[in-house]
């Protein structure tokens, strides 16, 4: 079965959602120690920032983003940590995460099921990428 559109939404934007949230991360390193900014370059990239997100809900047919409700963001996941009688005790911020990969996984598997297992190494390379 290939890939509903959908499911390749999903797939494509979890994975330049977590490209663009790394590119922030590193943004961030900036303020380290090692370099030097004046207030006036820190406003300047938050404010190139905040255009290029509101260039992006625009697209998707929404508000600017200081008018969207927001939702929580899905914090990384931790290390593992303790077995259950057998299972993993997973945290609400892991379950969310899990239910969030969900989709582009079971599209792996049923890629797996159909006899097409190059389609679910993309799949999950583009997941571990993300």
């Amino acid at each position: 079965m290939t890939e509903t559109p959908n499911q390749k939404f999903i797939r494509l934007s979890e994975a330049r959602t977590g490209k663009a949230e790394f590119a922030m991360k590193q943004l961030q390193h900036l303020t380290s120690h090692h370099y030097e900014y004046s207030e006036q370059e820190a406003k300047d990239i938050i404010s190139r920032l905040r255009a290029s997100v509101d260039d992006a809900a625009a697209a998707f047919g929404l508000e600017t983003i200081e008018q969207i409700e927001m939702s929580e963001p899905v914090p990384p996941l931790s290390a593992p940590r303790t077995f259950e009688e057998g299972e993993l005790e997973l945290t609400k911020e892991e379950d969310l995460h899990m239910i969030h990969i969900g989709p582009q996984v079971g599209a792996a598997i049923e890629a797996i099921a159909n006899g097409k297992p190059e389609e679910a190494e993309g799949l999950l390379l583009n997941l571990m990428r993300s």
